[in-house]
C-alpha cells in the first residue's frame, strides 16, 4: 500500500467515477474496513483541505463522537430519507448510499459535485481513520497530483502483470515460468525464451 507524500495518508489506488456517478472500492480497501455485508453506508464531506467525502457506516460510528450527527439527523440514521439526497448539518454534507457485496456504490452527479467530485473522473481512495475510508478531492492530493497518477498507474500495472502470471499458472505453466515470463518483456526477453529458461525451476 504505497503513501502518497511523506508523512502523510496511505492510499488504495484508484476509484473511476462513471457519468451516473457509480464509484468502486478497491478490494484492499473493502476488506480492511470490514464492509461486506454492511448494505447502506453513510457519505459525509471531508475537511475543506481535502474536499471529497468519506464513507463509513452507521455502526462503525454510532458510539464515538463523530456518531454524534446520527443524534442530530436520525432521519440519516435511519436511512428514511431518499438515497443520495444531502443533508448538511455544521459545515458538513451528508447521505446515505446503497453498497453492493462487490463494493460498488453510485451517488448521485449533484450529491458529488457537492462534494467536489466530478461525474467522469477519478478519485483517490485513501485510508482516512479507522472509522472512516477517504476519498479526497484536492489539498496535498492535488497538488501532489503527478505522484498520485504515477502511484495509480503502478497499482494498475502490478494488478495486471499479477492477473497475467495467475493465468499462465492455470495453464499449466510452474510458477517460476509464470512469473519471469510475465516481467521479461520488462528486461528485454521475448516470453517464449523465459518460459524455456524457466522450465527446469518448477517445484
Amino acid at each position: 500500500m504505497p503513501q502518497l507524500v511523506k508523512g502523510g495518508k496511505y492510499v488504495f489506488g484508484w476509484s473511476q467515477v462513471t457519468e451516473e456517478g457509480r464509484i468502486m472500492i478497491p478490494p484492499e480497501a473493502f476488506a480492511e474496513y470490514k464492509l461486506e455485508g454492511c448494505g447502506k453506508v453513510i457519505l459525509m464531506s471531508g475537511s475543506r483541505r481535502s474536499g471529497g467525502f468519506g464513507l463509513t457506516t452507521v455502526d462503525r460510528i454510532k458510539d464515538t463522537p463523530i456518531g454524534q450527527v446520527l443524534d442530530e439527523l436520525p432521519e440519516l440514521a435511519s436511512c428514511s430519507i431518499p438515497e443520495g439526497e444531502p443533508l448538511s448539518k455544521k459545515s458538513r454534507t451528508y447521505c446515505w448510499i446503497r453498497l453492493t457485496s462487490e463494493g460498488r456504490f453510485t451517488v448521485p452527479p449533484d450529491t458529488l459535485r457537492i462534494y467536489g467530485i466530478e461525474p467522469g473522473q477519478k478519485v483517490l481512495v485513501a485510508r482516512g481513520s479507522g472509522l472512516v475510508l477517504g476519498f479526497p478531492a484536492r489539498g496535498t492530493y492535488s497538488r501532489g497530483s503527478k505522484k498520485a497518477s504515477r502511484v495509480g498507474s503502478i497499482l494498475e500495472r502490478k494488478s495486471m502483470k499479477a492477473e497475467k502470471a495467475k493465468n499462465l499458472f492455470s495453464q499449466g505453466f510452474n510458477c517460476a515460468q509464470a512469473v519471469f515470463s510475465t516481467y521479461a518483456p520488462d528486461l528485454g526477453l521475448d516470453a517464449r525464451t523465459a518460459l524455456k529458461i524457466a522450465s527446469g525451476f518448477g517445484g
